[in-house]
């Protein structure tokens, strides 16, 4: 091999290693996007994950809530039938008075969509 020849093939050998070392430059820049996008990504599905965890923990709480209102004015009906079958003068005057305070709003809105 003439010594000119070895040179050309130093100089290939050389220019592939700069190509070599731009293609993983590249890739590592490349890789460091994707990290940076995956990263971003994760962020909004934890944040949705806690709204959602969130949202879900309150309409537990209001489920709560109406299901103890339920009981109350189960109670409150069941109160109402047993006084209206021992005294049939019992009138809406009395089952207002008699209401809990949380069934007033209800009670008032039955009256007017009665009228």
């Amino acid at each position: 091999m003439t010594r000119q020849h070895k040179h050309q093939t130093l100089r290939d050998i050389f220019k592939s290693l700069q190509q070599a070392i731009r293609n993983i430059q590249h890739t590592s820049a490349t890789s460091n996007i994707i990290s940076n996008q995956l990263e971003g990504v994760l962020g909004v599905v934890v944040l949705l994950e806690a709204t959602i965890f969130s949202n879900l923990q309150e309409a537990h709480d209001q489920l709560h809530t109406q299901e103890r209102e339920i009981v109350l004015y189960k109670r409150f009906i069941e109160r109402l039938l047993a006084k209206r079958a021992s005294e049939p003068s019992v009138t809406a005057v009395h089952v207002v008075a008699a209401a809990p305070q949380k069934a007033l709003p209800t009670l008032r809105h039955l009256r007017k969509s009665l009228h």
